[in-house]
């Protein structure tokens, strides 16, 4: 898999929303200034600085075995819902293929404007996790710019539009850097959801992206 620099776009735009269909939205108490929703068991929209001003269309995850095999999380049916404790926002989504099972547990940093998804993979062992966000920067679908970048040595996704940013970071349960061949690209173009429809794998690695609507992977 060769990185190349600038991902193509697609011939023309036809810009949707997520489901409207929600099973969860949280937040945390505190400064912070972040609210996510929850629908089909992934995370269906951030919304920054204000509750009405969405910043990404949606964030999830492919499973795939680099061999041919691939599901995107998305479109299982009925994924399993908890939480812990009815008075705390802390979803725990989980995820059941005859191939493996899926966790997700979604928390909004109380102090700062964070997001953080943690992920369990469980079953065959040549599966991973491959995720898939697309930007929705400023709720505009043409004018964001993604690129791969690094911040203190760690490989780092971004997202930029007008006065709105995004990062995406990723660590092992032992702390080390766990984003792995990253790559930005335009939805419906160069995305990662279009590398897995074209190839059954993950082949294209793009180090920037648009303006146009971006996606980070």
């Amino acid at each position: 898999m060769a990185a190349t620099s600038k991902a193509p776009g697609p011939a023309c735009r036809h810009a949707v929303w997520s489901t409207a269909k929600k099973d969860f939205v949280g937040t945390a108490p505190g400064p912070a200034r972040l609210w996510f929703t929850v629908g089909k068991g992934i995370i269906t929209e951030v919304f920054y600085p204000r509750i009405d001003i969405p910043q990404v269309r949606d964030m999830g995850l492919i499973i795939a075995d680099g061999k041919g095999f691939w599901q995107e999380l998305k479109a299982l049916p009925e994924p399993q819902l908890q939480i812990d404790d009815p008075a705390i926002p802390l979803p725990i989504i989980i995820h059941r293929h005859e191939r493996f099972t899926c966790t997700l547990r979604i928390c909004a940093d109380p102090l700062r404007d964070v997001l953080l998804m943690d992920f369990q993979l469980e079953g065959d062992a040549d599966l991973r996790p491959y995720l898939l966000c697309a930007a929705r920067l400023g709720e505009d679908a043409e004018n964001n710019q993604a690129w791969v970048g690094q911040w203190e040595g760690r490989p780092v996704l971004w997202a930029q539009q007008g006065p709105f940013g995004l990062a995406i970071s990723c660590r092992s349960p032992e702390g080390l850097p766990g984003l792995e061949a990253p790559s930005v690209g335009e939805v419906g173009a160069s995305d990662l959801w279009q590398d897995f429809h074209a190839n059954g794998r993950m082949l294209w690695q793009y180090q920037e992206a648009g303006p146009g609507e971006v996606s980070l992977s």
